[in-house]
């Protein structure tokens, strides 16, 4: 993955290094801590139009590819990976309307999250009903959603929320379309709280979102399409970025510790040295399982095959081994740390990283997507 430029010789990862440093690392505690939206990280993704770059360059967009995309979700999660979830997310919805945003409305909405720097967030999850979920209800030539959701990531938060619903209130259940719903036109009410372990800057609180939308806020390629076609493989490829972030945040954290026992013994390796060596091998091959999928997206891309069999496996993969791993070597990593790493508000990190590893590795069902693979496996002909 090569990391695109943003001017003045400046690359996107550089830039997601030095706002890390500067402005999310820093304020990670406080958000942590009152599970608050990282509103300083934001504002500086827009101060950088990070928020708009994987729009195209031609409408002012950075160009960025979805593997540059991943360095700098992986860079940012190093310092806080609530930060660089939101980013994550609202990539995702930018990639989704650069591609299938065709309508006026739509397209005027990606113009926003350039020229405006406006925030996109989604709702996707949806507790089961009976008849399959929200539908799109059409009264007196109107259009109305009505959609409860069990978590949707800093919604409260957004310029806009992006979900989807049946097409009819008779529509079959996968008879689905996606639609946007701008925050300052929407009713929105809070049905639960995000008060959890690890991740909290997410603020993925449960929604009821009710609005009137405009026609044209329709996407016209329905959702089954869009969510094969490019959402759901930059969604993995983006969120396991996130989850090396935070693995390489860890061993980042155990080194500075095993480092600092070697200047006390000088001449001598500390026995810890040993288990960190081994801790990176496995923070290596998670790098190089990101960079390869990330990397074969561009290619499947370009063939219209991002629907391949294999690569599905392989982006499951990802997610199962970045989240982990991630657990493994936050874990480990804590265990070089010693009794200072439990500790909250001191200089050292790695309790809340080892939080954030955990919530991570619960929050997303690695065993559907493994059993999802096995089932895979036994129509495949070859591995």
């Amino acid at each position: 993955m090569h990391s695109g430029d943003l001017g003045g010789g400046r690359s996107l990862v550089e830039v997601a290094q030095r706002i890390g440093e500067g402005v999310a690392g820093p304020a990670s505690r406080d958000v942590d801590t009152h599970a608050r939206f990282p509103r300083e990280s934001v504002d500086a993704l827009r101060e950088e139009r990070l928020l708009s770059a994987v729009a195209s360059v031609g409408r002012g967009g950075l160009g960025a590819s979805v593997g540059e995309m991943a360095d700098v979700v992986r860079t940012l999660s190093q310092y806080c990976t609530s930060s660089a979830l939101v980013l994550a997310m609202h990539t995702i919805e930018v990639f989704t309307l650069e591609r299938f945003g065709e309508t006026s409305l739509l397209s005027g909405l990606l113009d926003r999250v350039v020229s405006d720097q406006i925030l996109l967030a989604n709702a996707t999850s949806e507790f089961p009903t009976p008849d399959g979920g929200a539908a799109l209800i059409e009264d007196a030539g109107a259009l109305r959603v009505d959609r409860s959701t069990i978590a949707c990531s800093y919604g409260l938060d957004a310029d806009v929320i992006l979900t989807h619903v049946r097409r009819a209130p008779d529509a079959a259940r996968d008879d689905r379309i996606y639609v946007v719903i701008p925050t300052a036109r929407a009713e929105i009410e809070q049905t639960s709280t995000w008060d959890t372990l690890g991740l909290r800057g997410t603020c993925s609180n449960g929604l009821r979102i009710r609005s009137e939308i405009d026609v044209d806020a329709v996407f016209p390629t329905p959702w089954p399409t869009i969510m094969n076609s490019g959402f759901i493989q930059v969604r993995h490829i983006l969120a396991g970025a996130a989850y090396v972030g935070i693995a390489e945040a860890a061993l980042r954290e155990a080194h500075a510790v095993v480092r600092r026992e070697a200047r006390r013994s000088v001449g001598t390796t500390p026995p810890s040295a040993a288990r960190l060596a081994e801790l990176l091998l496995e923070v290596e091959k998670l790098r190089g399982l990101l960079a390869g999928v990330a990397s074969r997206f561009d290619e499947l891309d370009r063939e219209s095959r991002l629907d391949d069999i294999a690569y599905i496996s392989s982006l499951r993969n990802l997610k199962v081994a970045s989240t982990a791993v991630a657990t493994e070597v936050a874990t480990k990593s804590l265990q070089i740390c010693g009794i200072q790493g439990i500790q909250r508000g001191g200089s050292m990190v790695i309790e809340r990283i080892v939080r954030d590893a955990h919530a991570a590795l619960v929050m997303f069902g690695n065993d559907g997507l493994l059993r999802q693979n096995a089932e895979v496996l036994i129509a495949r002909k070859s591995i």
